[in-house]
């Protein structure tokens, strides 16, 4: 018979010659010695590739994993989708041959014609690693003592059953910062689960089919008790720390760090907000015949400069690469406190996201969309945000310090307990936003918009309001020490104090200012700085407001002070049907629902005989210039 196709180690017979016994190990034998090749190599090539995986890799425009020695690159998340399932499935086969393998190494003679077991069958490491552990529990002669077999043995186990679950386990890790649960996590977690069970029912077998009381006893693992408590509690304990650990609260999040990351990606030659503008401006002048001396006030020209400025550069968005968070496997990435420190996002789509705690020290955002975005806890120190949107955003504790905000809108969003310390937020829009307990401290705010905003408990202090809007705002215990408020509108305003606490409405600039319509209550208005063009005259208040002496004789003399500044304390009724009254008496056509506290809208009207019991009959509006500003022209 023929024998030089089969390799045989020395002692054995032929394959006919064996018994079936030690045939059916080794063919057992060479298939798992096979699959076992292929694990390893699925391993390495997984594990190698694992190492050059970054945070970035899951959230930045185009990027891919390259896979090692085949030098072709996938989509970071398609990679962790597929090599878990991959890896699962080959450890698995290979384990499933291992049990069957024990199955007829526990059931072998120890000696085969006088030789021991282990010197009969194929020969491999993990075979022989088996009979020597048979060989301690048996105390047999299945295989012959040998140097360092224990050290061999335990190498062995931890290549047959650790690697696979080393790997898994660490795939499994890095899956996190992707905050993906279902697509990208759940899957690792699932694969993560089967290898540990598959790995931890291969080595329960081995144990038991080498201890000399259950050699041939079938035993079906899993419906044991010890087997099925370790599965129940093992199992959903993964399952709930991987989705604490991408869905869950904040405090439970895997850590995602970007620093320094393009999240989108950089064009070449692009300039910063300021430098471009300047450098905008000056080709506009030269386009529409400006002279340089003329360029930086435009005059009646700086809105059609601001309007072409503001196209030209958000258009210029429309060329950047930006990351698709849309496509398969994927949804709006979770970005809770995240480190976003440096990062590059101008232009970026990020509405609708939680950015709750996220870090964006020095980052640039110009242009972004954080419409409807989760803001609390942000930390914005030093970022640029010029010409991003924020409408809508919930803006909780956030840190706005040394932030440049210009031209941004902060629209219709909630704002609370946020500080905006010496930021830039020149031509802000704040309109129809709420703000709360929140402080602009040093802070250029000129020309900005706080149009039908609500205030609670806002401070401002040392800042630059020049030119700034609050027309139909409301203003409750709004403090403006020591703040430059030149030709700042008040129109329709309500600006008030509490009655135990008066706010003091002192020591600011208030040269061109102008209250058209607006209320003022429980207000102490003193050591103020104003010119011929501040006009409060069709201001609204009672007697719970005091001014300087020189300040109301601008408005009035005393013997013909306006009409509407009521000499008495009024009650809250009383207080808002008089505005109420006033405002309906205004040349101008508006409507008391457009700026009465919600509280106040049904507030009713006073009668005709209410008037005038309070000398009121012959009240009007002065829509007239100021005298002293008249003269002055």
């Amino acid at each position: 018979m023929q024998t030089d196709r089969y390799i045989i180690p020395k002692g054995l017979c032929p394959m006919a010659d064996l018994p079936d016994d030690i045939a059916r190990i080794n063919a057992l034998t060479s298939n798992a010695r096979n699959t076992w090749f292929a694990l390893l190599g699925v391993l390495v090539f997984v594990g190698i590739t694992l190492m050059g995986v970054e945070h970035i890799d899951f959230y930045g425009v185009g990027r891919a994993t390259e896979l090692p020695l085949v030098n072709v690159d996938v989509p970071t998340r398609y990679f962790f989708v597929a090599a878990p399932i991959l890896t699962a499935a080959i450890y698995g086969y290979f384990h499933l041959y291992l049990i069957r393998l024990w199955d007829v190494l526990g059931k072998a003679d120890p000696v085969h014609q006088g030789q021991p077991l282990g010197d009969v069958v194929s020969p491999w490491l993990v075979t022989d690693a088996a009979l020597h552990l048979r060989r301690r529990l048996r105390d047999d002669a299945c295989t012959t003592p040998r140097t360092l077999e224990a050290a061999a043995m335990a190498l062995n186990f931890l290549l047959a059953w650790g690697f696979g679950p080393l790997v898994l386990g660490l795939l499994w890790w890095q899956s996190m910062p992707a905050r993906e649960f279902l697509w990208i996590t759940l899957v690792a977690t699932l694969a993560l689960i089967v290898v540990l069970i598959t790995g931890t029912a291969s080595l329960a077998m081995l144990i038991l089919r080498m201890r000399p009381s259950n050699s041939g006893q079938q035993i079906n693992l899993w419906s044991t008790v010890p087997a099925m408590s370790a599965f129940l509690i093992i199992a959903p304990a993964l399952l709930i720390f991987a989705f604490q650990r991408t869905e869950g609260p904040t405090e439970y999040l895997a850590d995602l760090v970007l620093i320094g990351e393009d999240i989108v990606e950089r064009p070449e030659g692009w300039l910063p907000y300021a430098i471009a503008r300047d450098e905008f401006r000056d080709n506009w002048c030269r386009r529409k015949g400006i002279k340089a001396a003329d360029c930086l006030d435009l005059g009646d020209r700086e809105q059609s400069f601001k309007d072409e400025w503001r196209s030209r550069r958000s258009s210029s968005f429309a060329d950047f690469q930006r990351p698709s968070w849309d496509g398969p496997f994927q949804k709006k990435p979770d970005l809770r406190n995240a480190v976003l420190i440096s990062a590059y996002l101008v232009g970026a789509n990020l509405s609708l996201i939680d950015l709750a705690g996220s870090e964006f020290w020095d980052a640039n955002l110009e242009g972004a969309d954080l419409s409807k975005a989760n803001l609390s806890f942000t930390d914005f120190r030093n970022a640029e945000l010029a010409t991003a949107s924020l409408r809508s955003t919930n803006i909780l504790h956030a840190s706005f310090v040394r932030t440049n905000l210009v031209d941004t809108h902060i629209t219709f969003a909630k704002i609370e307990s946020t500080v905006f310390w010496y930021a830039n937020l020149t031509r802000t829009s704040f309109n129809n936003s709420q703000i709360t307990n929140t402080t602009f401290f040093d802070t250029s705010l000129n020309s900005v918009d706080f149009s039908s905003s609500g205030m609670k408990e806002v401070n401002f202090g040392d800042v630059t309001l020049t030119s700034a809007n609050f027309k139909f705002s409301y203003l409750d215990d709004v403090s403006f020490g020591h703040a430059k408020m030149a030709n700042t509108v008040f129109d329709f305003s309500y600006l008030a104090g509490s009655l135990d606490t008066p706010t003091f409405f002192a020591e600011i600039n208030l040269d061109g200012a102008t209250n058209f319509g607006g209320a003022m209550r429980n207000l102490i208005v003193d050591k103020i700085d104003f010119d011929e063009r501040t006009d409060f005259r069709n201001a609204f208040l009672d007697k719970s407001v005091s001014f300087s002496p020189d300040f109301a004789a601008q408005m009035g003399t005393p013997l013909n002070r306006p009409c509407q500044w009521v000499t008495t304390h009024l009650s809250d009724e009383e207080y808002f049907s008089l505005w109420r009254w006033w405002i309906e008496r205004s040349p101008e056509l508006i409507y008391w629902d457009q700026i009465a506290p919600p509280e106040w809208r049904n507030v009713p009207r006073l009668t005709p005989e209410d008037i005038a019991e309070l000398g009121l009959t012959d009240c009007t509006w002065k829509t007239g210039p100021m005298p002293g500003a008249e003269a002055s022209e």
